[in-house]
């Protein structure tokens, strides 16, 4: 991932997508309460307030959007490539 994260032409910030989707996964704290939108909340009967955390719907699009554009790239190096193998098996038959 961190080469990935360096050498990606228009995927930026790889790594940090990969390791905010790994702490959800794993239930890290830091990835959680630092990328949910939180709410306090009053409970009256209870003389008590609690904290609603609940999805950043911007952070989801980051991850899914940062995703998509290193796909993207992979598919399009996975195409040269396979052109480059195509001319060269076809200069071979020639």
């Amino acid at each position: 991932m961190k080469y990935t994260d360096q050498h990606a032409v228009e995927a930026r910030q790889v790594l940090f997508a990969w390791q905010l989707c790994s702490g959800f996964a794993h239930g890290r704290g830091w990835a959680i309460h630092g990328m949910s939108s939180a709410e306090t909340l009053r409970v009256a009967e209870q003389d008590e307030e609690i904290v609603q955390l609940s999805p950043n719907d911007t952070a989801i699009l980051w991850v899914t959007l940062t995703s998509l554009s290193l796909t993207s790239e992979t598919f399009h190096i996975l195409d040269q490539k396979a052109g480059e193998a195509s001319e060269q098996s076809s200069a071979a038959e020639r």
